[in-house]
């Protein structure tokens, strides 16, 4: 599941919450190229670690690797659905 959400605090809070509830999430803010390095990774294993995946409109508008594992992960039928976490995020 890839959420969509406004703002990066929003993302923070919600990673650290599924975390604490050890549900296998992550999200792809901020510049740490190495983390998102790893993440992809993660996405692209025959059974991906990752659950839930949070993310900005910005993010998946802009990023052709995201929108490629994306494309791959649906055709393989792990990616079940896209989150919108605020309305405000559908234009």
């Amino acid at each position: 599941t890839v959420v969509l959400s406004l703002l990066a605090s929003l993302i923070y809070d919600k990673f650290t919450k599924l975390d604490g509830l050890g549900i296998p999430a992550d999200h792809l803010i901020g510049d740490d190229y190495g983390r998102q390095r790893k993440i992809y990774e993660k996405l692209r294993l025959l059974t991906p670690q990752i659950i839930f995946l949070c993310v900005t409109p910005e993010k998946v508008s802009a990023s052709q690797k995201l929108n490629g594992v994306s494309r791959s992960l649906y055709s393989r039928d792990p990616l079940k659905r896209f989150v919108i976490d605020e309305a405000n995020c559908v234009s």
